[in-house]
C-alpha cells in the first residue's frame, strides 16, 4: 500500500527538529514566545493561539482518534502524522500572519494590516509533494488532504 515509510519517517523526524525549534525563534521580555500564530482571539478562544501549539493539538487529536488504526497499519503513522504537521505550514508566511490574522511576526504581537486573501493550505501539500517525490499513482492524496483541509481546493 505505502511504498515510502523509510523516507517520511525520516522527514518526520527532520520536521519534527524544525517545529520543536520553533518556540526559540524569538524572546520577548525574557520569555519564550513563538511569533507565529495559528489564530487571532475570537468568541470561541479569547486567546491568540501560537502555530506550535495549535500544530501540536492536531498531532495529538489524529493519535488520539486514529491510534487503532496505527496498531494495525504500522506503516501509516509517519504519513499522518507529518500530514498532521505540515497541514498549516503556510501559516509560517508573514504575509499570511499580517494579512489574514493581523499579527506582526517580527514585533509579535497584534497589528493592523490591509485585509486581503493569503492561502496557506498549498504550502504544506506543495512541501509534502517536494519531500516525497510523490507521483499520482502513489500515495498522491496526502497533499490533496493537506491542499484541502479547509474545504474545496480553488
Amino acid at each position: 500500500m505505502l511504498s515510502k515509510p523509510r523516507v517520511v519517517t525520516s522527514v518526520f523526524r527532520g520536521w519534527l527538529g524544525v517545529e520543536q525549534g520553533v518556540s526559540s525563534l524569538c524572546r520577548v521580555r525574557g520569555g519564550v514566545v513563538s511569533r507565529y500564530m495559528a489564530h487571532s482571539p475570537s468568541e470561541e478562544n479569547p486567546q491568540w493561539q501560537p502555530l506550535k501549539a495549535h500544530t501540536e493539538g492536531v498531532c495529538a487529536r489524529l493519535e488520539h482518534h486514529l491510534h487503532y488504526l496505527f496498531e494495525a497499519v504500522p506503516e501509516l503513522e509517519p504519513y499522518a502524522k507529518l500530514t498532521a504537521y505540515l497541514h498549516d505550514l503556510g501559516k509560517y508566511r508573514d504575509d499570511f500572519q499580517k494579512h489574514r490574522l493581523g499579527w506582526n511576526p517580527e514585533k509579535a504581537h497584534e497589528e493592523k494590516f490591509s485585509d486581503r486573501k493569503v492561502s496557506h493550505s498549498d504550502a504544506g501539500a506543495r512541501f509534502m509533494q517536494l519531500l516525497l517525490d510523490m507521483r499520482r499513482e502513489e500515495a498522491s492524496e496526502l497533499p490533496f488532504v493537506i491542499a484541502s483541509h479547509h474545504g474545496r481546493l480553488k
